[in-house]
């Protein structure tokens, strides 16, 4: 008992007392605010992945660790040792893909931060609504499904060269004649890149783990498979036999946009349902939600107007200028006609 007294008195003066003392500002607050922050992101990062429990099973190695060094268990203590030595190379192995992840994430939008202009924000607009739409209707077909994978900022160019190219723009009318049942292009799924429909018929991955979709088919264990991959992309699934909505991203899938056909007949429930998905996909996409989204696209269309009148006048006193040009010339003509005639 006295050893654990002792050990926990250092660690008070070490860890607790000795930097209280040598706290400052502002240059200690900065460092305690920002890794507040950086290991707040940690854990969000990794609270709903399998790195979560990981993590756990890594923190209770560091506290058997300390515990057999308190309690001089020697042959424990040189059995955590020797696993601890070889630690930062199992922890790349055990956590490679969430490191991935990681670094993509800081690589393309540090900490998920990204800002769009409002040209941009226009067309993630149209997209999202063309989206939504194309996936209402084509689950409310009998025998249609869909794959629709909204790219982020990480690219899957990959995936477009095993596709068919496309090119095109985003709508519905034509994303519900990719997934016709029996078309040459509905097995596959439809890649949006920079708000424009990239390829068809794509290819992606499956992804491996079972748990919670070990009853759902080949389309949404491609959506979770290729958001495993990349996790800043965007999945809508429509699926063919229950007629469900789904949207996968981050190797997590959402299915309860609606059970099934019948859910899509009413007015008000396809309302609902239409609002549902357009915020979430606006929340993933952007990282505001589709209210906010709205007033950016209002605010873009009243200035454009803005613009439309101010040229609107402009041309206006142009022609009105050219018009005070002419009128003394047709007055001179006019009064030189007479004198003329008189001759």
């Amino acid at each position: 008992m006295n050893d654990i007294a002792l050990w926990f008195e250092q660690f008070r003066e070490k860890y607790i007392m000795g930097p209280l003392a040598r706290f400052s500002l502002p240059g200690d607050l900065l460092d305690l605010i920002f890794l507040t922050a950086l290991f707040y992101w940690i854990y969000t990062f990794i609270k709903n992945r399998r790195a979560g429990k990981l993590a756990i099973g890594v923190g209770l190695v560091f506290v058997a660790y300390g515990v057999s060094d308190i309690f001089d268990m020697q042959s424990f203590h040189m059995i955590i040792s020797a696993i601890m030595s070889a630690g930062v190379v199992l922890v790349v192995i055990i956590f490679q893909p969430e490191l991935r992840d990681v670094l993509e994430k800081i690589g393309s939008t540090p900490f998920g931060f990204r800002v769009l202009g409002e040209k941009e924000q226009a067309e993630v607009t149209n997209t999202i609504n063309a989206v939504v739409e194309a996936a209402i209707e084509i689950a409310q077909t009998d025998s249609d499904g869909a794959l629709i994978v909204i790219e982020g900022t990480t690219k899957l160019g990959e995936y477009v060269d095993k596709g068919h190219r496309l090119d095109a723009q985003v709508s519905t009318p034509l994303l519900k004649n990719i997934f016709v049942n029996r078309s040459p292009l509905h097995d596959g799924a439809v890649i949006i890149s920079d708000n424009r429909i990239a390829a068809a018929g794509c290819k992606l991955p499956l992804t491996n783990n079972e748990e919670g979709i070990s009853h759902l088919g080949t389309r949404h264990r491609a959506a979770v498979g290729i958001t495993e991959y990349c996790n800043d992309c965007v999945v809508v699934v429509v699926s063919e036999e229950r007629h469900r909505i789904s949207i996968a991203n981050s190797g997590f899938i959402r299915l309860d946009y609606n059970k099934n056909v019948a859910d899509l007949k009413a007015e008000e429930s396809v309302k609902v349902i239409r609002n549902a998905l357009r915020q979430d996909l606006f929340h993933l996409l952007t990282n505001i939600n589709a209210d906010e989204a709205i007033r950016i696209a209002e605010r873009k269309a009243e200035k454009e107007r803005k613009k439309a009148q101010k040229r609107d006048i402009r041309r206006q006193l142009q022609a009105d200028q050219q018009l005070k040009r002419r009128a003394p010339r047709s007055v001179k003509s006019d009064e030189d006609q007479p004198a003329n005639t008189a001759k």
